[in-house]
This record gives structure tokens, sequence and C-alpha cells, in this order.
């Protein structure tokens, strides 16, 4: 869709995202941190830090195993031992706006949600990062400057991906997703 229907498309949920927002000024003191621009506005650059930081903690949490971090256009996913932790990127590409914790959050809520109807087992909780961005804690106390959706990790060779570089890709699997 083109950039303008695609803004009028989201517009009300962004409003609505905002409204929720900053309707309770109580519950606010929550989730916003203080040291944080306005409804926690982390720029790219921070979070960026902050994933980092969260990825240097679980490599030396795990010695001597692989901790993977992915990066795609809208999201980080830090892979550690049994668990994956995957982390909305604080942008605005126009087909979804991820720029405020309160719209992370919903985001999170809802592929929880979503995807927790076909993958039980993989998808566990929706976890609020506290502290820093220098020394973010996951499921922390204190006030949120980002939150991930828990997964359970598993063998980064059963992506389709994978399976099709390896030429194993067949008409079985495409027959299981069809169901």
């Amino acid at each position: 869709p083109s950039e303008k229907r695609q803004r009028r498309l989201t517009e009300p949920l962004n409003q609505h995202l905002d409204s929720a927002a900053t309707a309770l000024p109580e519950r606010r003191a929550e989730i916003v941190d203080p040291r944080y621009r306005e409804l926690t506005r982390l720029s790219s650059r921070e979070q960026a830090a902050m994933v980092s930081a969260l990825h240097a903690s679980f490599q030396a949490r795990h010695p001597g195993r692989e901790v993977l971090l992915i990066e795609t256009h809208i999201s980080f996913v830090i892979v550690a031992g049994d668990f994956a932790y995957k982390f909305k990127k604080a942008v605005n590409p126009g087909f979804l706006d991820f720029t405020t914790l309160a719209r992370r959050r919903h985001y999170c809520l809802e592929e929880l949600r979503l995807n927790r109807r076909l993958a039980p087992a993989l998808y566990l909780d929706v976890l609020a990062v506290t502290g820093s961005v220098d020394a973010p804690v996951l499921g922390g106390t204190g006030a949120s400057i980002d939150c991930t959706v828990k997964m359970r990790a598993f063998a980064q060779a059963g992506l389709w991906d994978r399976i099709a570089a390896r030429g194993a890709l067949g008409p079985a699997h495409i027959d299981v997703l069809a169901g």
C-alpha cells in the first residue's frame, strides 16, 4: 500500500496506543524511566547499545556456548542457551511504528498471543527490560526501558531458509504447513 494509505490505516491504532500510554499518569510512572525521553522513545542507537549490553551479559553468563545476536529490519533476537529474546526495534519504517515503549509492549503481547496458538511451547512470556541502556536487566524491578518476547530457543538448522540452503526443503514440508 502507498505510504499515505498505510499512514491512514495505522494512525487510529497509533493514536489509541499514545492515548492509552498517557491516560493514566500513575501507571506511566511504572513503565517510563524518567531518565529517557517521553514515553521511553529510545533512539535506534540507544536500543542497539542496550541489546549489545544484554548480548555481552549473556556471553559472560554462558562461557563456551555460542550466543547469537540476529538483527532484522524490525527486530533484534538474542539466542542464549535454552532461550531466545526478541526485541521490537524502536523504528518507524512507515508500515509499523515501534518508536514508543507502549507500542513495543503492545506488539510484543500481540506476538505472544497470536503465536502461542500455533507454538505454545516456544512462546513463553513478555518481559520488561529494566535498568539502564548500559546495564539492562531482563525481568528486573523498577521502571521499564523496553520489553522483549521470551521464547524457547530451537536449533537454527531447523529454520526453513537453512533447510532450503541444504536442499532439504520439499513438498512434505509445504503440505505440513498448509495442513
